[in-house]
């Protein structure tokens, strides 16, 4: 076979995340009719794009918060957390001070707000299962609401 590499079309394509994508799919929906196949079970490509839209989907709203939540007890600033799985640590009050704040920290990361006037604030911060956070903040708080909510990919552990 003789090729001219002079010609546009004798070049290698690139790779792009477009054609990565479809590859991926192509192995999966081949493992998956393989694994029917082997279990004597028929699919249609309509299953197959049933079965990738409610991953897809899965995939996209997994590490959204749900409403599903534990209601924590505030300790003094600088107590020390551990959540108990993937999800969002959430704080509001109102600080006794008018320049009051608010934090919550974990891993490098950090919510912080700061009270005028002495209104409440309010912060949040995505935490993983097993990572330990610090809440810090001003003064005394007040009309306090401080509650993990689980992402919807985790939901399932609440107890």
């Amino acid at each position: 076979m003789n090729l001219d590499y002079n010609k546009q079309d004798a070049m290698p394509k690139p790779i792009t995340p477009t054609t990565v994508a479809a590859l991926e799919y192509n192995q999966i929906a081949g493992s998956l009719m393989h694994t029917q196949n082997a279990a004597g079970l028929t699919a249609d490509a309509n299953d197959l794009t049933q079965l990738t839209t409610a991953i897809n989907k899965l995939g996209a709203t997994a590490a959204m918060p749900s409403s599903t939540y534990e209601t924590l007890t505030l300790g003094a600033s600088g107590s020390n957390y551990t959540a108990t799985s993937n999800g969002y640590v959430y704080l509001q009050g109102q600080s006794s001070i008018a320049d009051g704040i608010i934090q919550v920290a974990s891993n490098g990361l950090a919510a912080m707000n700061r009270s005028y006037e002495k209104y409440a604030i309010s912060v949040i911060l995505p935490v993983l299962k097993g990572q330990t956070f610090v809440v810090y903040y001003d003064g005394t708080l007040s009309n306090v609401t401080f509650k993990f909510y689980y992402a919807e990919g985790s939901k399932s552990e609440a107890n």
